[in-house]
């Protein structure tokens, strides 16, 4: 079996590794790579014209026949995707729909749901027909590869790690993982089965593996340092509040929300982190506020209540008030309600209001009651300028705001540019201070001993890391013999 490293290598996401035994070839993971082509493309200012922009630029492999609209047959066999996070699944909407694609059933919820909010696009659409989905205990065989997917925990739901054998050789892909979350024993399942699977390759992400073990934290100081040389307004200081695990972020935000009586609490946080969307509306009872969510987690949301009964304890229709977007007539400055939106959010709107009336979608004049009475709502957005700016009163009259970052997630090149605009819409408020809650969506780099000591591996590959030469500190002695650090392109044969 061959292993070629098509991304993914000295970079946090971007995963592709290409598997390739008896003339056939699969890809554990096509993700996108936000550090690389944050170097020749601004979205939207500068986009690639076609996928051959991406190809010629380095940016996806030349696979001849695979991509969409091109001409012969594709060479690429059929696609694992781990979870639903686009530095795992961003490229796979380039592919040709005859390729299957393999996910696991709450990936393909959160997927189409994400589909059904945006604009379609050549880079965004994954066909219908191209998904096969599966759950732990499925079999999977394409071609002479046996694929044993195992969930793990992670800060998306869905998540899997896979086994593999092909030709006698067996190969352990972590996706990502952490043992800290609400699921963590999955992920002690998995190590568990991994060990028994007696792997000749372990291929394990490492992105907590860094100066330090928190590379957002790292991103977020840098980032404060180059506002305050190019703004004239010092940007408000950030205060961290450590957290281990999620019910630890709740009670730190609950300490903070203490302080916030009289203000509107804006949480930001990844659309796709259920875990922190239920906490932050465990928050909301708790405190009294009415939770409002954004248009997208709101129909992931729906979508995984009604189609995923193994998630628990997510609040329902009726539980949240439904912020939309803002979008205009045309030829008119004048908001609308359901024109100009796709037919998945037409369809929401009209169950939120069948169910709860017309006040619980937040649009328009509604907005204003959120500036009005500030410390009667907790908002939960993954962008909060849109939002502030949305809810903004005409006359730019500032209300009370108490601001928690609390992404699980690092910093990708589009998040870090639009850090800049946060920190200058929180000075534009007179935030003094802002806080930072959270827990990370990875595993921690001591728990990676743990796992290699677990599993038992003949040959270790760092990948999801920007520092894979730190990696040995944290393989017990007695493996670090088979640590082998790849480089980009690199094939390892089996």
């Amino acid at each position: 079996m061959k292993i070629s490293f098509l991304g993914g290598i000295s970079e946090i996401g971007g995963n592709k590794i290409l598997l390739d035994h008896d003339r056939f070839r699969i890809l554990l993971d096509f993700g996108k790579s936000f550090k690389t082509e944050s170097k020749f493309f601004v979205r939207p200012y500068l986009a690639p014209f076609s996928i051959s922009d991406l190809i010629k630029l380095g940016i996806v492999p030349n696979f001849a026949g695979t991509y969409k609209w091109q001409p012969g047959e594709p060479v690429i066999d059929g696609v694992l995707v781990s979870h639903a996070h686009l530095d795992h699944y961003g490229y796979v909407p380039l592919l040709k729909p005859e390729i299957p694609v393999f996910m696991g059933e709450t990936s393909k919820i959160i997927i189409l749901a994400r589909q059904d909010v945006q604009t379609s696009s050549w880079e965004r659409k994954i066909e219908k027909e191209s998904i096969n989905t599966f759950r732990t205990g499925s079999q999977l065989e394409i071609g002479p590869f046996q694929v044993l997917p195992i969930h793990v925990d992670h800060s998306i739901p869905g998540a899997y790690a896979f086994l593999i054998e092909a030709g006698g050789k067996r190969v352990v892909y972590t996706g990502d993982f952490r043992f800290h979350g609400q699921v963590s024993h999955l992920s002690k399942d998995f190590m568990e089965k991994a060990g028994d699977f007696q792997p000749d390759l372990l291929i394990v992400e490492g992105t907590r593996v860094a100066p330090e073990s928190d590379p957002e934290e790292a991103m977020i100081r840098l980032l404060e340092q180059h506002n305050i040389y190019m703004s004239s307004t010092p940007p408000p200081l950030r205060v961290k509040k450590e957290a281990a695990n999620e019910r630890e972020v709740l009670e730190e935000m609950k300490a903070v929300s203490e302080t916030a009586e009289n203000s509107l609490i804006l949480i930001e946080a990844n659309t796709t982190d259920i875990d922190r969307l239920r906490t932050v509306w465990l928050l909301s009872r708790e405190l009294g506020r009415q939770l409002v969510i954004g248009e997208t987690q709101a129909l992931i949301l729906n979508r995984l209540s009604k189609e995923d009964p193994n998630i628990k304890n997510l609040p329902k229709i009726g539980d949240f008030l439904l912020y939309l977007s803002r979008r205009r007539k045309k030829k008119s400055w004048e908001e609308v309600k359901e024109e100009r939106r796709r037919p998945a959010i037409k369809e929401l709107i009209s169950q939120v209001e069948d169910h709860c009336g017309p006040e619980a979608v937040v649009w328009g004049e509604n907005r204003k009651k959120l500036a009005r009475e500030p410390n009667s709502f907790i908002v939960l957005t993954p962008n909060s300028p849109n939002t502030l700016m949305g809810i903004l009163p005409e006359d730019g009259r500032k209300f009370p705001l108490t601001f928690i970052l609390s992404r699980s997630e690092p910093f990708n090149e589009e998040l870090a540019m639009s850090f800049d605009r946060l920190l200058n819409w929180l000075a534009y408020f007179g935030l003094k201070k802002y806080y930072r809650i959270h827990v990370s969506g990875h595993a921690r780099p001591e728990d990676l001993r743990t796992v290699i000591e677990e599993i038992k591996p003949k040959t270790i590959v760092p990948i999801h890391t920007s520092y894979p030469e730190l990696f040995d500190e944290y393989v017990p002695p007695s493996f670090r013999d088979g640590l082998r650090l790849i480089s980009i392109k690199e094939t390892l044969e089996l």
